[in-house]
């Protein structure tokens, strides 16, 4: 039994931890009050575990405790996700319980998610996040005294973040209806966001970049970059695979981020490396292979700044402007809404302009 303040990169949270084991199962809640954790733990030594004899009674706050360090485990934005659902539970109440939920806190949610504070574009060269601070402060119109920039609201891709977190873990608690009471499925107003900078690879600059990766001797990662630019798989739902979710022709897909489980098509030939890669215990983790990707990417003398995720929009362009409909795009990029894919319109768009001006051309 202990109490303790929790603590991220050496410093305080503003938490506490209480935690218990219980028959080889670790128990952990957190508060912000002392007394509070004394009492927590009053209850946890008299036996009183979170809920799990009510279902009904099953809190946010007992699903924060149950799923962090879990839910997100060895994903690559784990500590973001968790910090995002955390906030969730802290706006819409931590004392709420799941049976209660409405869509209407969710509506709630979003709204107060819109008030957050934007921050300053940070990059890991102290240089230049000082340049980017001064170019701030300095924009025509700014206050002399002005040091961070004005709390206009986050973006709709922003917002979305800490919705998908949400999602994530009230899918969770949906599939552990019996402990946490948990059945509906709430609707999520997802927001609108801004098209962006799409990023991706022609196949031609794919075969340059696997290339030099066989050069290097990075086999793996070349198999790698085949199978996601066949599958339109996320990087996550490739590494998380199972040697037994690999067949001769497919992969089976489960739980993806939509919540949908699916088989996706595969050549056979990669089927196989696959399943060979996955079988080895020692095979390199999620850092080691975007670091060799990259290098790759550079050494092929492509100018552009893309990490694994660009082969995905690689997959979304290429069908794009091979005239593939957007709704066979979003089937086979597995995205949950449409308004995802409308990201390769633009794709589209130049494939109907080629074909148009050949009309014009024959009437000319």
């Amino acid at each position: 039994m202990s109490i303790f303040e929790e603590k991220r990169k050496g410093k305080p949270t503003g938490r506490i931890i209480v935690e218990v084991q219980v028959g080889g199962r670790t128990y952990r809640q957190y508060t912000t009050d002392r007394r509070e954790a004394k009492k927590m733990e009053a209850r946890l030594k008299a036996g009183i575990l979170p809920n799990e004899s009510d279902p009904q009674g099953y809190t946010l706050g007992d699903l924060l405790n149950v799923t962090e360090g879990e839910l997100w485990r060895g994903q690559k934005d784990q500590k973001n996700s968790e910090r995002r659902f955390r906030k969730c539970v802290e706006l819409i109440g931590s004392e709420r319980t799941l049976a209660s939920l409405k869509t209407t806190d969710i509506d709630n949610l979003i709204r107060e998610l819109r008030k957050l504070p934007r921050k300053l574009p940070r990059t890991h060269n102290k240089k230049r996040n000082d340049v980017i601070a001064r170019e701030f402060r300095n924009r025509p119109g700014a206050a002399i005294h002005e040091k961070e920039p004005p709390k206009v609201g986050v973006s709709g891709a922003t917002v979305n973040r800490y919705l998908a977190a949400l999602s994530g873990a009230l899918e969770w608690a949906a599939k552990r209806s019996d402990a946490t009471g948990f059945t509906q499925r709430l609707h999520i107003d997802w927001q609108e966001e801004g098209e962006g900078k799409t990023v991706w690879l022609d196949p031609i600059e794919e075969e340059r970049v696997v290339e030099k990766l066989l050069e290097g001797g990075r086999d793996d990662v070349a198999m790698l970059v085949r199978v996601l630019t066949a599958t339109g798989c996320r990087i996550g739902e490739i590494l998380k695979l199972t040697p037994d979710q690999v067949f001769d022709d497919m992969i089976y897909l489960e739980d993806r981020k939509n919540g949908d489980d699916a088989y996706q098509p595969l050549p056979e030939h990669l089927c196989g490396q696959l399943r060979t890669w996955l079988e080895d215990e020692d095979r390199r983790g999620y850092r080691s292979i975007l670091d060799s990707f990259q290098r790759a990417v550079k050494q092929a003398g492509i100018n552009k700044k893309i990490g694994l995720h660009g082969l995905r929009h690689s997959v979304g362009t290429r069908l794009a402007m091979a005239g593939v409909d957007l709704e066979a795009i979003r089937d086979v990029l597995g995205h949950s809404s449409s308004e995802t894919t409308r990201r390769y319109r633009h794709a589209a768009m130049s494939v109907k302009k080629r074909a148009l001006s050949t009309l014009l051309k024959q009437g000319a």
